[in-house]
């Protein structure tokens, strides 16, 4: 008896440090994804610009033509699309 739960509990140790590992990858891999759809929330509650508003960010002049939950695109005054990261 003692020897069957030895051996499942070895399983269960391996499953979870799997997970562990897979949960650690996956934080590493959404965190700019989380950070900008933080952003866009704060952006869209606090509202520092809005849809046709013109705005200059890092160097980029142009429109604001919409403001997303994780990016912001502008119209360049060339005619350039540029999505900004929130």
């Amino acid at each position: 008896m003692s020897y069957v739960l030895l051996i499942e509990f070895r399983f269960l140790t391996k499953i979870l440090a799997g997970a562990g590992i897979v949960g650690i990858i996956a934080g590493f891999a959404f965190k700019d994804v989380a950070s900008n759809l933080f952003a866009g929330l704060l952006l869209k509650a606090q509202s520092p610009f809005k849809k046709d508003d013109w705005v200059n960010i890092n160097g980029t002049y142009g429109r604001v033509t919409q403001v997303g939950w994780i990016t912001t695109s502008i119209k360049t005054v060339p005619g350039q699309e540029v999505f900004v990261p929130n």
